[in-house]
């Protein structure tokens, strides 16, 4: 599959908001991939999901977002009572954290405020949202996942969003970027799509091409043998030109004994 162009990026960056780390950059091409491969939005959510534990389990990761250590994880897809956790983190058979996952592959960062602000739970926040920026004219994506203070929920949706953006504005500046916001993986994953099916033509037109440069090879062997095969050839007819000479003349002797 296509990766997506940009700068280079590390697998994971803290993100600095207000002086405390509140999130991580994860490695977008791995992010896009598993996008690529859901049916719907929809599973992308479940997706990414069910990859959550193994990256929350990377020590730098856990450490950067404060997530308590853990050796098993409860992952409830899809739709569940507003009651139960997206991820429940267990450690020695004790909940060790709960967390309300919200990714948005549109960068709908409305989606994630309102369905924060109708769980009933006091759940810990984690939100995973795709990003586009812009600098020096160059584009460059990364996926920010990013934990909210609990206490943020009690607020309207309004403010939630509010929250989010402000930490995107932090990574903007961050990053030194001129723009950075919320983007959509449909429309990113047809590009690749496009991309991948102009390479993969550009392939298939160099194979067409190597074959005709062999083909056209073979052509000029075949000519160099007919060519040497025609000197042979007109070799033989001088060679048969002077016998039919010599027999000419020796017919002459001949006559005259």
């Amino acid at each position: 599959m296509a990766e997506v162009s940009g700068t280079t990026q590390p697998q994971f960056r803290a993100i600095i908001y207000n002086g405390a780390t509140i999130g991580i950059q994860l490695d977008f091409n791995i992010v896009i991939r598993i996008y690529m491969k859901s049916a719907t939005p929809q599973r992308f959510g479940v997706r990414i999901l069910r990859e959550l534990p193994d990256i929350l389990k990377q020590e730098d990761v856990r450490k950067t977002l404060g997530i308590p250590e853990f050796d098993k994880a409860i992952i409830k897809e899809s739709t569940h009572s507003p009651l139960e956790a997206d991820l429940t983190l267990i450690k020695n058979k004790n909940i060790a954290c709960r967390l309300s996952v919200k990714a948005s592959p549109t960068g709908n960062l409305d989606y994630i405020a309102k369905s924060w602000r109708n769980e009933r739970t006091n759940l810990d926040l984690l939100a995973i949202i795709p990003l586009e920026g812009r600098r020096n004219g160059e584009i460059v994506y990364y996926v920010a996942m990013i934990r909210a203070p609990k206490i943020i929920k009690s607020e309207g949706p309004t403010r939630i969003k509010s929250y989010l953006l402000s930490v995107i504005d932090a990574k903007r500046e961050g990053e030194s970027l001129e723009r950075l916001w919320p983007t959509d993986f449909s429309e990113i994953s047809e590009d690749i799509k496009v991309f991948a099916f102009l390479k993969k033509q550009d392939e298939i037109l160099r194979k067409q091409d190597e074959i005709l440069r062999k083909q056209d090879e073979i052509l000029r062997k075949q000519d160099e043998i007919l060519r040497k095969q025609e000197e042979f050839l007109e070799g033989q007819r001088e060679s048969i030109k002077k016998f039919d000479k010599m027999i000419e003349i020796l017919e002459k002797i001949y006559e005259k004994l």
